[in-house]
């Protein structure tokens, strides 16, 4: 290269990438880890290795099956592995435990046996998959940018579900076919063997007296008992809509890139250009030194940082000042990015001639958390109602600025013609016309130069433009050539210009917007729509108003969301309705799913991150799981009832036999999310409230599986024998009393 020219890396998103995705395979490698120490507790170890194995087994299909539906290796496919690295070892969990529940009960292995307890786990081992995939489906239809998150997401999961099945089913059996009961020795093995088989019958010495007395004490109060799962499903959702739970559509992530622009009129020159260009590098250098003692040692260059700042670069392009700023990582400094951009605007000062200026962030910081747009025809209306919201938005703390989209970022010159300047052929038009052709130039021709076109325009010499007071001077062509004062037609005054002209619904609209914490969005909206907006629509009957920006955003996934998800629940229903061969069933298994949103809503409350998009998505998620365990519990149900049970006895014995797959199943979800949930890199912050809502809304239904199904399902055998009764009541008393027998 040419001497004093060099190349130096400016910004690197790989990095980026690559720190994401070592986080999440470093996420998914300690989940999988603890959910091995997790099986290996409490399960035979055999069936603990091999379940291991197989998710493993899944993971390589799912891995051949991606490339052929357009998914590559990301940070959202990879956090797919990771979420569904908890809900894939259920499958193998409930096949293995089948397999070694028909070992201890006929006190040998074989195929014939691994065969036999497979066919009995066969019906909901099915029916769990399909459900769950049906709870992932929407996540792939949904439209907009979440698309480009979940898309990934949901093909992960539903081919890993898919290979799990296929491993499950066909796989596993063939390994499990060798499991026997374990031999105790006085050897080292035996004695690690005989400590593990302590560990793995403790899951099922609870099972047995502790959660069969307190199953049959809440099935004996059932109604009791449902009365306080409804209670706490209700005072959840009182948390979420009093704002105890704090709510934010997007989460606000902290970004480590900033851009710059200064927009300056089309005819502003190049020394002009220079000088904002050195003010804006003036601010840079007075950022450095105040955040001096925040430097750390760029992971590029392995050299240490200017104050927060990695690394600067600035051009100047047509009329437009950019600069771009790579800041240091998130976690290693004590102020937000939100501030630092603050910050550079306060040092960079007035740039008076500007007519646009802007700090956007990566991530999801740029953008005003409030953006409301007024609509209205009567502009005085209008504007008296612009200047009240804006008042009102002022009072809030939370609130840092508020602004509206005329405001003007300097004064401008206004043209008002004289009364009988018509007659001699003028308009406004034609005078602030000729007045811009004079003095900002007219574009008499293009010429092509190095690829590009330069523009060639006409106006008058600088002398004659310098001042104001030209205009003075300045003369007007009429129509039929004549040259008259510009002050003889038309009176001149400075006003505050407008920077544009929006219009919803075919009338004018002037947007308000207000930044501040996205957590106290949801806080500032429900303070105003209580009581603020009702005097605002009556002082204001002519203008309407309309939620843009995030809270549209968010209306329109709310009820595209709840749509798919109506779809999926229905498709549930059905499915299940086939499998059981019942209407009633289905709906008992599906009572479930409000309480997914408790756990999820717990879960944020206890971290304290605010409830959003990828938190619905989760506990979607986490319906779908929850459903599972259900499917299982219920079947077991229906084999007691066939081997003769009362209702009762096959609810307790049921509640006791399916424990420990029950336990797992939730329990190694939740594990399997712990290392997210705790991960405090600002580049994976966006992913913690779905797995918030996934982890918690599985962990938190474990009860209600296992306590409220029991009881929800004697209260539709104590239904079923009410109705029956009034049926035959109703039956004789329509039909009146039986005849007396004749006399012999």
């Amino acid at each position: 290269m040419p001497e004093g020219v060099g190349i130096r890396l400016f910004y690197d998103e790989a990095e980026d990438f690559r720190t994401l995705t070592n986080i999440l395979f470093s996420n998914a490698a300690q989940g999988f880890f603890l959910i091995f120490i997790l099986l290996l507790l409490t399960l035979h170890p055999t069936v603990a290795a091999w379940a291991t194995i197989g998710v493993m087994t899944a993971f390589a299909g799912a891995f051949f099956i991606l490339p052929f539906v357009d998914v590559s290796l990301n940070f959202m496919s990879v956090f797919g592995f990771l979420l569904v690295l908890g809900i894939m070892v259920d499958d193998a969990i409930i096949v293995g435990e089948a397999v070694y529940e028909q070992v201890e009960r006929t006190g040998k292995s074989g195929v014939e046996n691994s065969i036999l307890a497979t066919q009995l786990v066969l019906k909901p081992l099915i029916a769990s998959i399909l459900v769950t995939m049906m709870a992932f489906s929407p996540w792939m239809l949904i439209s907009g940018d979440a698309r480009q998150f979940t898309r990934a997401i949901s093909i992960v999961v539903m081919s890993t579900l898919v290979f799990s099945l296929i491993e499950s089913l066909l796989i596993l059996p063939a390994h499990l076919a060798h499991v026997t009961l374990p031999k105790t020795s006085k050897s080292v093995v035996g004695r690690l063997m005989a400590a593990q088989q302590a560990c793995a019958h403790s899951v099922l010495w609870v099972a047995r007296n502790v959660h069969r007395p307190l199953l049959k004490a809440a099935i004996g109060h059932r109604y009791v008992t449902l009365a306080i799962f409804i209670s706490v499903f209700m005072l959840s959702i009182g948390l979420m809509a009093s704002g105890r739970i704090k709510q934010a559509f997007m989460p606000e992530i902290e970004g480590d890139f900033m851009q710059v622009s200064i927009e300056l009129p089309q005819s502003t020159p190049f020394e002009r250009m220079k000088e904002v260009a050195d003010q804006l590098d003036d601010a840079r250098r007075r950022l450095v030194e105040e955040t001096g003692d925040l430097a750390v040692v760029d992971p590029n260059t392995n050299e240490k940082t200017l104050g927060v700042v990695r690394s600067w670069a600035m051009a100047v392009d047509e009329n437009v000042v950019r600069s771009w700023v790579s800041l240091t990582p998130p976690e290693s400094r004590e102020i937000g990015s939100k501030k630092i951009a603050e910050r550079a605007k306060e040092l960079l000062g007035d740039v008076p001639d500007a007519e646009k200026i802007s700090f956007e962030l990566s991530g999801n910081n740029q953008g005003a958390a409030i953006q409301i747009a007024l609509i209205g025809e009567n502009q005085e209306d209008l504007r008296a109602a612009v200047e009240d919201l804006k008042a009102q938005l002022l009072t809030y703390a939370s609130v840092r600025s508020v602004r509206d989209s005329e405001e003007a970022a300097n004064e401008e010159l206004q043209i008002k013609l004289k009364s009988g300047a018509e007659r001699l052929g003028l308009t406004l038009a034609s005078v602030s016309n000729q007045v811009r052709q004079a003095y900002f130039g007219e574009e008499a021709q293009r010429l092509p130069r190095d690829g590009d076109d330069v523009r060639v325009y006409v106006r008058y010499p600088e002398e004659a433009r310098r001042s104001l007071s030209s205009l003075d001077d300045f003369r007007v062509r009429t129509a039929d050539g004549r040259e008259i004062p510009l002050g003889s037609v038309a009176e001149l005054s400075f006003g505050e210009g407008v920077t544009g002209l929006d219009r919803r619904q075919r009338q004018r609209s002037i947007l308000v917007e207000a930044e501040a914490d996205r957590a106290a969005r949801a806080d500032i909206m429900r303070d105003l729509e209580a009581d603020y907006f009702r005097r605002f629509d009556a002082n204001y009957p002519t203008v309407t108003r309309e939620d843009i920006g995030e809270a549209e955003a968010e209306q329109e996934f709310y009820a595209e969301i709840g749509r798919l998800l109506t779809l999926a629940v229905l498709g549930m229903y059905i499915l299940l309705a086939v499998v059981f061969r019942r209407y009633s069933l289905p709906a008992l298994i599906l009572s479930a799913i409000p309480f997914a949103i408790v756990g999820a809503i717990v879960g944020h409350g206890v971290f304290s991150v605010s409830f959003g998009l990828f938190s619905a998505l989760g506990a979607i998620a986490a319906m779908g799981v929850v459903v599972n365990d259900n499917v299982v519990l219920i079947d077991k149900m229906n084999q007691f009832r066939d081997e003769g049970d009362n209702a009762l006895e096959a609810a307790l014995d049921a509640g006791v036999s399916r424990f420990r797959q029950i336990f797992l199943t939730s329990v190694t979800e939740f594990i399997g999310l712990m290392p997210m949930i705790f991960e405090e890199a600002a580049i994976a912050q966006f992913l913690k409230p779905m797995a918030l809502s996934l982890a918690f809304g599985v962990l938190f239904c474990m009860p209600v599986t296992l306590i409220l199904t029991p009881c929800l399902y004697l209260i539709g055998k104590d239904v079923k024998t009410l109705v029956t009764r009034v049926w035959r009541v109703w039956v004789r008393g329509w039909r009146g009393p039986a005849p007396a027998a004749p006399a012999e």
